[in-house]
């Protein structure tokens, strides 16, 4: 599985009725739950940029100099229909523009992955190895027929996967359409990438001087007295979810 099969939690700010009414009425997604910087003020010609407009294209029936291939797809609409997400929907949300981007030497993991977010806040698109690719493609009949039998589960939600072919660069870039598990019309105060382990669990002082757009870890969600409330039947359902996704 790709690394962003780690399970997020986040801790939500309470928002007001208008500034809820606001957000849902412009967009999906909170102005502070719009990670990185716009890709076309930032990096316009970069790797990443190209491997997007590339995809875009792609989804437009345009013509493009670079090549792009869409890996399974069929399979993967099946799959975004478990999740309630039209072709339209998501062809719609992809192709536009003013998407943002936050560079491999950005990002909290310890990959070279750059990460790509649509403006309306729904959908990551994250540069993976070809080895990571290529077991997503191997077990994805399993993913399929577990999704379709477990609506709630806690796992990733894996959308699409392009292999595009940048001429210009002379390089081949896997992109990883995921579901943005933190783009919500709550604001988030603090994001926490859970793993499951104490060892080396804990941000960086880079990280932490993102501020509200930090990703912290397991020792830092203890150190902060943090913990997942819920009434009973919430408790129960959120830890059958976790177990399920395990086992």
């Amino acid at each position: 599985m790709p690394s962003s099969a780690g399970l997020f939690a986040h801790v939500a700010r309470a928002a007001s009725t208008v500034s809820v009414f606001k957000t849902a009425s412009s967009s999906a997604v909170a102005p502070g739950n719009t990670p990185g910087s716009r890709i076309q003020d930032e990096s316009p010609h970069s790797v990443a940029a190209r491997a997007m407009e590339a995809v875009q294209s792609a989804l437009r029936n345009e013509s493009c100099s670079d090549g792009v291939v869409g890996h399974r797809s069929e399979t993967f609409a099946r799959i975004r229909l478990h999740f309630g997400r039209s072709d339209n929907h998501y062809r719609r949300s992809l192709a536009q523009s003013q998407h943002r981007l936050i560079n491999a030497d950005q990002a909290a993991g310890k990959s070279s992955a750059f990460f790509i977010f649509t403006p309306d806040g729904r959908y990551c698109v994250k540069a993976i190895d070809p080895s990571e690719a290529r077991t997503l493609l191997w077990m994805l009949d399993d993913y399929e027929a577990y999704v379709a039998s477990h609506p709630l589960t806690l796992l990733p939600r894996l959308y699409d996967l392009f292999e595009v072919r940048l001429q210009e660069q002379g390089s081949v870039v896997w992109l990883l359409v995921m579901g943005n598990a933190l783009g919500g019309r709550n604001e988030c105060s603090l994001r926490f990438d859970l793993k499951g382990s104490t060892h080396g669990r804990v941000a960086s002082a880079k990280e932490r001087s993102k501020g509200t757009g930090a990703v912290l870890k397991d020792l830092d969600f203890v150190n902060f007295g943090c913990a997942l409330r819920g009434a009973d039947a919430e408790a129960d359902a959120f830890l059958g979810a976790c177990s399920e996704a395990v086992s």
